[in-house]
């Protein structure tokens, strides 16, 4: 396994997410891809323009993960290969994409419920959501959880052919 993918949107899921691959990237001897996707904004005339742009954001994101990284490569010497990417984009599609275009063997993404079951069902989960479109394997990984070593295996399967 050589390039363990892990999306951040910069949230309390996400970190843990990334702890986690931290820590499997160790194990594993791989490398390590951090990519945030920046959604596109919707603009609507009832709040008027933003004095947010999209370059803003960009940028913002351009240097949090230059921090992440600097962090990591301190922290963690043993990990070969850190990368960052940010994108704007649809997550669910930049990651498919992504992973197409830059060799990448396992995604690890965090997944947090989003209140209530109306709001699930309203914006359902892009972790999910990655894990049905994507073509390599994807651990999604529950908030609070840290990193064991794999002991046992459960195949979970809805028998839809």
């Amino acid at each position: 396994m050589n390039k363990i993918l892990v999306p951040c949107d910069f949230s309390e899921t996400s970190e843990n997410a990334l702890e986690y691959a931290i820590e499997l990237a160790r194990y594993l001897s791989s490398g390590l891809v951090l990519l945030h996707i920046d959604q596109i904004p919707v603009m609507s005339s009832e709040f008027g323009m933003t004095p947010y742009t999209v370059v803003d954001a960009a940028n913002n994101s351009e240097e949090t993960l230059q921090k992440m990284i600097e962090k990591i490569r301190r922290e963690e010497p043993s990990i070969s290969s850190v990368e960052y990417f940010s994108e704007i984009g649809n997550a669910t599609e930049s990651i498919h994409e992504f992973t197409k275009t830059h060799s990448v063997d396992l995604i690890v993404m965090g997944i947090s419920g989003h209140g209530s079951k109306f709001m699930k069902n309203l914006f359902g989960s892009t972790a999910v959501a990655v894990s049905k479109r994507v073509e390599v394997p994807a651990i999604i990984v529950p908030p609070g959880v840290k990193y064991k070593k794999v002991q046992n295996i459960a195949y979970a399967c809805d028998y839809n052919p």
